[in-house]
């Protein structure tokens, strides 16, 4: 994972974040025509904030740190 970017907004009045950017690629629409020239999936926005969510998920279960051993 250390070359994942992504880019999150938080609204504080919302209680809410979701991802803007992932890897660079920004996410306008809820759902994208397939296919398409960049190779999204039907439900990719939905995609990325899971994927937030498991993340955030796991480093509050587990931690966050950097394993030199790594598998």
């Amino acid at each position: 994972m250390q070359d994942t970017r992504i880019e999150i907004f938080i609204y504080h009045d919302a209680k809410m974040a979701e991802v803007r950017k992932f890897n660079d690629k920004k996410q306008f629409w809820l759902r994208n025509k397939y296919p398409n020239k960049n190779m999204l999936s039907r439900d990719e926005k939905f995609q990325w904030n899971y994927f937030l969510e498991e993340f955030l998920t796991h480093t509050k279960k587990h931690g966050l740190s950097i394993l030199k051993n790594a598998l």
